[in-house]
């Protein structure tokens, strides 16, 4: 927590008096991974950036499943026969650069997960496994977002409100993986809402 309250208070000295608002944006993502924990990945992130620096909280989740289909005429319900998940929150420091309404930013930290691993047995008991450990996440983000202020839009962008804000929304390709007892590596795409630049 204290991280948290850190990072949205740092100074902004460095900013001109053209630039008003801080460097803050948080977002969520769908993707994939692989490696020795994979499967469908999402995940919530919050960002920082005072200067060039960047500095991040995101929380993770990994799941994959192994499906049975039982041998049963005409219609085959498919039964869940082991699953795997891994819940991670993590902190990373990295540098992001900004060129118009395009970021690239990456960063590393450490993590903390909790890795949970469920099956079935041939009576059809359940058996489930945790463990929990420690990991070094990298990410790698790139972003569109608007260039200048403008008018938030609702209604699919059609209908502009307020007066022209820095406040808006963002896309973008992320690229993550974890150095770990479970290492993994993917790409999702991102969604993003807040101050991605000072305007």
């Amino acid at each position: 927590m204290a991280f948290f309250v850190g990072f949205l208070v740092l100074p902004s000295q460095a900013q001109d008096s053209l630039r008003t608002n801080p460097v803050l944006f948080g977002d969520f993502f769908l993707g994939g991974a692989t490696g020795k924990m994979g499967g469908f990945a999402s995940g919530l992130g919050l960002y920082r950036q005072h200067k060039q620096h960047l500095f991040s909280g995101k929380y993770l989740g990994l799941i994959n499943w192994s499906v049975d289909f039982p041998g049963m005429p005409f219609v085959p319900l498919p039964l869940v026969k082991a699953s795997n998940t891994v819940e991670e929150l993590s902190l990373l420091y990295g540098l992001r650069l900004t060129e118009g309404p395009v970021s690239v930013s990456l960063s590393a930290g450490v993590s903390h997960a909790w890795f949970t691993a469920t099956a079935r047995d041939e009576e059809n008991k359940t058996h489930t496994f945790h463990e929990r450990y420690w990991g070094l996440p990298v990410e790698l983000d790139f972003k569109l977002f608007k260039a200048e202020k403008e008018q938030f839009r609702i209604l699919y962008g059609l209908v502009p409100i307020g007066k022209p804000i820095g406040f808006g929304r963002s896309i973008g390709i992320k690229v993550f993986g974890n150095i770990s007892r479970r290492s993994y590596y993917g790409v999702g795409v991102s969604f993003g809402l807040g101050w991605h630049k000072a305007y």
